[in-house]
């Protein structure tokens, strides 16, 4: 992936000098091959497991009445530094160390600026907005929502402002990019 954007970078820029192209021009041309790429993957990735037809049909989210929980002093720690920027979790269990598509559940704290990248759902996963405003493709979520995901969904998620969810997975992610 990082060899094909440096040969993609480099094509741009030889085009630049060639067309006389402006950066904003190339920047928007990248930018979309890269969101090509990913939709690519995607299929790509969906078509090699067995997933039901249009899965976000299945997703649930049930808001509750709650207001923001009042999390106890535990420790986080940064979670996947390189991909997920700005998140720490502070695991609650995980049995993926003795079993690769194990389960797992976690506090997962989003600092503001976070962000996570396209991922598929091979399993269900459940979300429960503690704190923060948590945003998932594009959608915001408020303390209180519940957010049910089916087996071949995928999304991306971020806060603006910071945000602390529950997260529980049955099976793990395969990351698209």
């Amino acid at each position: 992936m990082q060899e094909s954007n440096g040969r993609l970078r480099q094509n741009l820029n030889t085009q630049k000098v060639r067309k006389g192209m402006n950066m904003e021009a190339i920047s928007r041309k990248f930018e979309q091959s890269q969101e090509d790429e990913r939709d690519h993957r995607s299929r790509a990735l969906k078509e090699t497991e067995t997933f039901p037809d249009h899965p976000e049909a299945q997703d649930k989210v049930i808001r509750l009445l709650m207001s923001e929980a009042r999390i106890p002093d535990i420790d986080f720690t940064p979670m996947e530094p390189g991909l997920r920027d700005n998140v720490l979790i502070h695991v609650l269990f995980d049995n993926k160390g003795s079993d690769p598509t194990g389960s797992d559940a976690a506090l997962i704290k989003y600092l503001p600026g976070a962000f996570v990248p396209l991922h598929l759902h091979r399993g269900y996963e459940m979300v429960l907005v503690l704190q923060g405003e948590y945003i998932e493709n594009g959608e915001s979520h408020m303390p209180g929502s519940l957010i049910i995901r089916a087996p071949g969904t995928t999304h991306s998620m971020r806060s603006n402002t910071g945000c602390i969810i529950l997260a529980m997975r049955d099976i793990p992610v395969k990351q698209l990019t």
